[in-house]
């Protein structure tokens, strides 16, 4: 993308704006794909996903120094990190099967002893460990009882952000 003029300031901020927008529009789709379903487990592939973010920081505030932090730049962008993301759609997605808001069904088994959670399944391997239903039963049996029996989804996706943001 070639450079815009800069006059005076107001020029860089629509500059900067014009390529965030640009990345969520375009790249951002891509690598939240049926992101719930394919959550890498493995840190040098979530590693990769998160440098395709760091690289789109680093360009839209035009800042390529190695002295840089990208973990602020993001910060001053509004961007969380794609693996918190991921999270936060998991869980999302599993609110819409418990209030059958997408027909789905799961194998889901309500704990006897914590309403509102559910027993998590015994897995022989981390593969299936870390696969959709088995790693998703762990986070949302973390979350707080009153946040997984939120009201709306719209409420259970804002607290579901402002938690899971918080410990990725």
């Amino acid at each position: 993308m070639a450079p815009l003029p800069c006059s005076n300031g107001t020029s860089a901020i629509a500059q900067k704006m014009l390529k965030a927008q640009s990345y969520k529009t375009s790249v951002h789709p891509q690598l939240e794909y049926c992101s719930p379903i394919w959550d890498p487990h493995h840190k040098k592939n979530i590693q990769k996903i998160e440098a395709v973010q760091n690289r789109a920081a680093r360009y839209v505030n035009n800042d390529y120094s190695r002295h840089s932090s990208v973990t602020t730049m993001k910060e001053s962008l509004g961007w969380e990190s794609l693996e918190a993301r991921r999270k936060i759609c998991k869980v999302v997605f599993l609110y819409k099967v418990v209030n059958t808001l997408v027909d789905v069904r799961l194998d889901l088994r309500p704990s006897p002893h914590q309403p509102g959670k559910f027993t998590q399944i015994y897995c022989r391997t981390v593969g299936y460990q870390r696969s959709f239903v088995p790693d998703t039963i762990v986070i949302w049996n973390s979350l707080p009882t009153t946040m997984t029996s939120a009201p709306t989804l719209e409420a259970f996706k804002a607290a579901a952000s402002s938690v899971l943001c918080s410990r990725f």
